[in-house]
């Protein structure tokens, strides 16, 4: 998370710079040395370009910022779902690990026991079957 401020820190640096020069009023003794330059600036296409540069930069980092928003508030909702389902129902799925792009582990939790299944492609298969009895009973 560090790095992703820094680089929209390093990235909208050079737009502040460039903004604190616009606004930069000289005195009349400096006023000299900024004649030369001010050809440069007074371009309107160069001024037009420049603004319409900084709102496309601006409105690009919004979408990404919003785009990375959007995926996190996905994710979180997501895990909400799955945590509320599971306070209110009967069978509660405790964890599901990937082994595979197409194969998982869940252990659920039913009616005082919990069963470790095994879903693949093919079919879905109980792996073992635990009683919450015999585990209390292991433990003390």
């Amino acid at each position: 998370m560090k790095k992703f401020y820094l680089t929209i820190v390093l990235f909208f640096l050079p737009l502040i710079s460039l903004k604190c020069e616009e606004n930069f009023s000289p005195s009349s003794s400096n006023q000299t040395l900024f004649e030369e330059k001010s050809p440069l600036f007074e371009n309107p296409a160069e001024s037009t370009f420049r603004s319409t540069f900084i709102k496309m930069t601006i409105s690009l980092t919004a979408l990404i910022v919003l785009l990375f928003l959007t995926f996190w508030l996905f994710k979180r909702l997501s895990r909400l779902r799955l945590h509320q389902a599971n306070q209110l129902k009967n069978i509660k799925i405790i964890e599901k690990r990937m082994l595979s792009p197409k194969t998982c582990l869940y252990l659920i939790e039913t009616e005082g026991e919990k069963v470790l299944m095994a879903e693949s492609q093919l079919e879905v298969r109980p792996i073992h079957s635990f009683s919450l009895k015999a585990i209390k009973k292991t433990s003390e």
